[in-house]
Protein backbone atom coordinates (compact mmCIF):
# COMPACT_ATOMS: atom_id res chain seq x y z
CA UNK A 1 0.00 0.00 0.00
CA UNK A 2 1.68 3.34 -0.56
CA UNK A 3 0.86 6.41 1.61
CA UNK A 4 -1.31 9.08 1.16
CA UNK A 5 1.49 11.78 2.00
CA UNK A 6 5.32 11.19 3.20
CA UNK A 7 8.11 13.95 4.35
CA UNK A 8 10.61 12.34 2.01
CA UNK A 9 9.83 10.54 -1.26
CA UNK A 10 12.75 8.76 -3.13
CA UNK A 11 11.77 7.42 -6.88
CA UNK A 12 13.38 4.59 -7.78
CA UNK A 13 13.88 1.14 -5.91
CA UNK A 14 17.68 0.52 -7.76
CA UNK A 15 21.35 0.85 -5.79
CA UNK A 16 20.77 4.58 -5.48
CA UNK A 17 16.98 4.91 -4.61
CA UNK A 18 17.47 2.20 -2.00
CA UNK A 19 21.01 3.48 -0.57
CA UNK A 20 19.08 7.25 -0.17
CA UNK A 21 16.02 5.83 1.51
CA UNK A 22 18.53 3.59 3.68
CA UNK A 23 20.67 6.57 4.32
CA UNK A 24 17.98 9.12 4.99
CA UNK A 25 16.25 6.27 7.66
CA UNK A 26 19.15 5.58 9.68
CA UNK A 27 20.08 9.56 9.99
CA UNK A 28 16.67 9.04 11.94
CA UNK A 29 13.97 9.99 9.45
CA UNK A 30 10.71 8.59 9.54
CA UNK A 31 8.76 9.46 7.27
CA UNK A 32 10.40 8.09 4.11
CA UNK A 33 8.89 6.00 1.15
CA UNK A 34 10.72 4.44 -2.11
CA UNK A 35 8.79 4.43 -4.73
CA UNK A 36 9.31 1.55 -7.79
CA UNK A 37 7.60 0.63 -10.34
CA UNK A 38 8.23 -2.61 -10.82
CA UNK A 39 9.78 -4.73 -7.55
CA UNK A 40 12.92 -3.12 -5.78
CA UNK A 41 16.28 -4.01 -7.71
CA UNK A 42 14.43 -5.01 -10.65
CA UNK A 43 15.97 -2.81 -13.29
CA UNK A 44 20.00 -3.06 -13.76
CA UNK A 45 20.73 -3.18 -10.19
CA UNK A 46 20.42 -7.10 -10.12
CA UNK A 47 22.52 -7.51 -13.60
CA UNK A 48 25.61 -6.11 -12.02
CA UNK A 49 25.45 -8.03 -8.45
CA UNK A 50 29.18 -8.69 -7.94
CA UNK A 51 30.38 -5.66 -9.46
CA UNK A 52 31.63 -3.39 -6.87
CA UNK A 53 34.69 -2.19 -8.94
CA UNK A 54 36.06 1.14 -7.64
CA UNK A 55 38.92 1.79 -9.88
CA UNK A 56 38.16 5.86 -11.45
CA UNK A 57 40.51 8.28 -12.31
CA UNK A 58 37.97 10.61 -11.25
CA UNK A 59 38.44 11.29 -7.41
CA UNK A 60 34.69 11.70 -6.50
CA UNK A 61 34.11 8.53 -8.01
CA UNK A 62 36.84 6.64 -6.85
CA UNK A 63 36.12 7.89 -3.37
CA UNK A 64 32.16 6.74 -4.14
CA UNK A 65 32.97 3.58 -4.91
CA UNK A 66 35.98 2.77 -1.69
CA UNK A 67 32.49 4.16 0.09
CA UNK A 68 30.52 1.29 -1.79
CA UNK A 69 33.02 -1.17 -0.75
CA UNK A 70 33.64 -0.28 2.57
CA UNK A 71 29.68 -0.65 2.99
CA UNK A 72 29.59 -4.06 1.53
CA UNK A 73 31.98 -5.11 3.77
CA UNK A 74 30.23 -4.01 6.65
CA UNK A 75 26.99 -4.84 5.46
CA UNK A 76 25.45 -6.76 8.53
CA UNK A 77 27.01 -4.00 10.82
CA UNK A 78 25.02 -1.28 8.71
CA UNK A 79 21.58 -3.28 7.95
CA UNK A 80 21.43 -6.02 10.43
CA UNK A 81 21.22 -8.77 7.60
CA UNK A 82 24.17 -10.71 6.66
CA UNK A 83 25.36 -11.22 3.48
CA UNK A 84 27.96 -13.34 1.59
CA UNK A 85 30.49 -10.66 0.39
CA UNK A 86 33.95 -11.45 -1.07
CA UNK A 87 36.80 -9.20 -2.04
CA UNK A 88 38.51 -11.20 -5.16
CA UNK A 89 40.65 -8.20 -6.81
CA UNK A 90 40.48 -7.60 -10.91
CA UNK A 91 42.61 -7.21 -13.91
CA UNK A 92 42.02 -4.45 -16.11
CA UNK A 93 43.87 -4.90 -19.35
CA UNK A 94 44.77 -2.32 -22.41
CA UNK A 95 44.76 -2.91 -25.39
CA UNK A 96 45.45 0.60 -26.63
CA UNK A 97 47.73 3.61 -26.03
CA UNK A 98 44.93 5.54 -24.88
CA UNK A 99 43.34 2.97 -22.34
CA UNK A 100 47.29 2.42 -21.04
CA UNK A 101 47.17 6.35 -20.39
CA UNK A 102 43.86 5.57 -18.59
CA UNK A 103 45.04 3.33 -16.57
CA UNK A 104 47.85 4.80 -15.75
CA UNK A 105 45.62 7.57 -14.19
CA UNK A 106 43.40 5.46 -12.52
CA UNK A 107 46.33 3.75 -10.36
CA UNK A 108 48.07 7.17 -9.75
CA UNK A 109 45.00 8.25 -8.24
CA UNK A 110 44.22 5.20 -6.52
CA UNK A 111 47.74 5.26 -5.23
CA UNK A 112 46.90 8.56 -3.89
CA UNK A 113 44.55 7.28 -1.16
CA UNK A 114 46.34 4.54 -0.41
CA UNK A 115 44.90 1.68 -2.32
CA UNK A 116 47.39 -1.42 -3.48
CA UNK A 117 47.24 -0.64 -7.22
CA UNK A 118 49.86 -1.58 -9.58
CA UNK A 119 50.68 -2.11 -12.94
CA UNK A 120 51.78 -5.79 -13.61
CA UNK A 121 53.16 -7.87 -16.28
CA UNK A 122 51.55 -10.27 -19.39
CA UNK A 123 53.02 -13.00 -17.19
CA UNK A 124 51.94 -12.10 -13.96
CA UNK A 125 48.52 -11.57 -15.49
CA UNK A 126 48.28 -15.30 -16.26
CA UNK A 127 49.93 -16.58 -13.44
CA UNK A 128 47.60 -14.74 -11.15
CA UNK A 129 44.61 -16.43 -13.14
CA UNK A 130 46.09 -19.31 -15.40
CA UNK A 131 42.79 -19.42 -17.85
CA UNK A 132 42.82 -15.53 -18.67
CA UNK A 133 45.40 -15.20 -22.12
CA UNK A 134 45.54 -11.06 -22.98
CA UNK A 135 47.13 -10.57 -26.21
CA UNK A 136 51.39 -10.07 -25.74
CA UNK A 137 52.70 -6.66 -25.01
CA UNK A 138 49.03 -5.31 -23.19
CA UNK A 139 49.74 -3.46 -20.16
CA UNK A 140 47.70 -5.26 -17.18
CA UNK A 141 46.55 -3.72 -14.12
Amino acid sequence: MIPKSAKIVVIGGGVFGTSAAFRLADAGHRDVVLLDRGPIASGTTPFAAGQTGYLNSDRFSLEFGCYNIEFFENFEKHTGQPIDFHQCGSLRIALTERYQTILESQVEAATELGHDVQLISHDRATELVPTFSPPAGCRVL
